[in-house]
Order: C-alpha cells, then sequence, then structure tokens
C-alpha cells in the first residue's frame, strides 16, 4: 500500500529491490465510485558500474593489440594500473612520429544492472592547457555476467591534429555511461608521456579562410602574434646631419640679411590698394605658416586661390595708383621748370 504524500502523490517504499526493469501496476479506488482505477508503467532500478583490471601498453601500429576491440593484454608490455592515478609511477612515453599506439583495456562491473554500458571513452587531457580529446572504446570479446571489457586504441599518429599538436604531460582517463547505470564513472589512471609532431607551417592564399578561422575553431589559447616591424632606417652621422641642417638653413640667412640691407621706401604708400597689397602679401606669408605647423593642405588651398584673386586684383590698382601718382609729380615738376 501507499502512503499519501499530498494532492495526488503517493510514496511507496520497495526495501531490497534489487537492480533491474520492472512493471509497476498500481490500482487507485476512488470513494464515490464502483470501480477501481489501474495503470502501470515500467520502473527501472539502476545500479552503480565499477571500473577494474585497467591495463595501459604501448605498441607499434600492426600489432594486434592496436586496434579497438582488440586484447590489450596481448601486448608483451602491457602495465596493470591496480588503483587511480598509478600510471605517472610508471614513467611511461608513447610517440606519434614513431607511430605508436597507446592501447588502453579495462573492465566495467555492474552487476543487476538493466542494460550494460553504452559509452566507453578513453580521454586524454593535456597537462598544461587543459584541452582534451575523446576516443571510443569498443567491447574486447564477449560480455561476462554482469561485467564487460573494452579496449580503446589511440594511434597517435592520426590523433596528432586532434591533440592539437601539444607534446607533453597527458591525464589518462576512462570514461563509462549508460541508461543503465545509476551515474557514470571517470576512472582517472594516471599520467603519460605523449611526444607528437609539430605543427606543420601551412601558408594560405589571401582571404581563402575567414579572417576569425583560427579563434572559431579552437579549444585552447592560440599563441600571441608577434608582429615584426622593419628595422629603423641608418641614421647618418651627427656631423654630417648639422652640415646639411646649416646648408638648408643658409638661403634662410641670407634671405633676411638681404632683407635687412634694403630700405622700404615708405613714402610710396600713398593709396589704400598699396597698403591692400602689402597685406594681402603677409596674409599669404601667415598661411604657409599655418600650412606648416597644423593646416591641412586642402584647407589651405581653399584660403589661397581666393587670396591669391584678391592678392592679384589689389596689386593691380596699386600698381595703377602708383603710375598715376609718378605721372602727376613729374608733371608738377614740369609746370615748375616752365
Amino acid at each position: 500500500p501507499g502512503a499519501p504524500e499530498g494532492p495526488g502523490a503517493f510514496a511507496v517504499e520497495l526495501p531490497g529491490l534489487e537492480p533491474g526493469v520492472y512493471t509497476l501496476r498500481a490500482t487507485l479506488a476512488v470513494r464515490g465510485r464502483t470501480k477501481a482505477v489501474a495503470a502501470s508503467a515500467t520502473l527501472a532500478a539502476l545500479a552503480p558500474a565499477a571500473v577494474s583490471r585497467v591495463r595501459v601498453a604501448v605498441v607499434e601500429e600492426g600489432d594486434p593489440a592496436a586496434g579497438a576491440g582488440a586484447d590489450v593484454g596481448l601486448a608483451p608490455a602491457a602495465l596493470d594500473v591496480v588503483s587511480e592515478g598509478a600510471l605517472g609511477e610508471e614513467g611511461l612515453t608513447a610517440s606519434g612520429p614513431a607511430r605508436e599506439v597507446l592501447a588502453v583495456g579495462f573492465r566495467v562491473s555492474s552487476p543487476g544492472a538493466p542494460a550494460p554500458p553504452q559509452q566507453a571513452y578513453v580521454q586524454l587531457t593535456h597537462a598544461a592547457t587543459g584541452a582534451d580529446a575523446t576516443f571510443p572504446a569498443l567491447p574486447a570479446g564477449a560480455p561476462g555476467e554482469g561485467s564487460v571489457d573494452f579496449s580503446a586504441a589511440v594511434s597517435l599518429h592520426n590523433a596528432t591534429e586532434a591533440l592539437l599538436f601539444a607534446s607533453g604531460d597527458y591525464d589518462l582517463a576512462v570514461l563509462v555511461g549508460g541508461w543503465g547505470l545509476s551515474e557514470g564513472v571517470a576512472w582517472r589512471a594516471g599520467r603519460v608521456r605523449v611526444e607528437l609532431a609539430e605543427r606543420p607551417a601551412v601558408t594560405y592564399p589571401l582571404y581563402a579562410r575567414p579572417l576569425l578561422h583560427d579563434s572559431d575553431n579552437t579549444l585552447a589559447p592560440l599563441p600571441e602574434i608577434v608582429h615584426a616591424m622593419n628595422p629603423p632606417a641608418p641614421r647618418p652621422p651627427v656631423p654630417v646631419s648639422y652640415l646639411f641642417t646649416a646648408l638648408a638653413v643658409a638661403p634662410l640667412a641670407l634671405l633676411l640679411a638681404a632683407l635687412g640691407a634694403l630700405r622700404p621706401n615708405v613714402s610710396l604708400l600713398t593709396s589704400v590698394w598699396g597698403v591692400g597689397f602689402i597685406g594681402c602679401l603677409g596674409a599669404m606669408l601667415l598661411l604657409f605658416v599655418a600650412y606648416w605647423i597644423r593646416v591641412p593642405l586642402y584647407s589651405a588651398l581653399a584660403y589661397l586661390v581666393p587670396l591669391v584673386g584678391l592678392t592679384v586684383v589689389v596689386g593691380q590698382r596699386a600698381l595703377s595708383a602708383l603710375a598715376r601718382e609718378r605721372a602727376s609729380r613729374k608733371a608738377a615738376v614740369h609746370e615748375h621748370q616752365d
């Protein structure tokens, strides 16, 4: 009989229920009704799993033990891992360039489980980067009563890309799961040294791959990109630099000396046009200075074009006014002489 736990809920204790698949039939009597309600459902009592008889061997390709589902015990140098973490004490090393295969065999015991484990894998996790890769294990031989033997063969030459070309120490683990198990099992065998080939340098044509291809297809941090800058151009000796600087400044010094030797005749600025022409020349000089300091080229040209036109017009008027002034002076001198 079931005990009510709330509205529409009943609790039934099944002490001593062995793992397996059961059919649960329930009969519910409803007050006020003459016929009871019957229902049935399938119930699975799950069982725990345990990993044992773990064997690890490094064999060459083509060896009888170098295949998924093969008997690892056939390898002449198979190591028995009696407890978790004990593999690191053996100093096992496997090489990809030598075409060696890492063979792992193990037994999964789940007495009374409604179904044997369906998933069995061998996982290699890089100790430094944490990047991992899993390899399937297949049943090795006929299953026994409450236990199944599995084996996996990891060809390091073929798995180099899956392991991201990262040599070093790897943590080896056995992963087991299935719907008939109460929980999955992760059995840490220990550490093994793996040597892999270096990543080949591949140069792709421009835009053959997306710009974010590497970052979108990686499971580990990418190496830092170091940009190679052009070396600085060799500088000439200091005396040579001083000499060319002096040669560049010399014309300016000569211009300033020549301007100082001149005696400007201010008396000729008798008209507004003359003063305006001198102002336009000064404005053009200031514009060149501003361009040299910070004004962009196109902005300077936008100011220079109308300023040049204005200077031409004002200069022409100034020359005309100066010519008329000289003509009037000559006429006055002739009249005085007569």
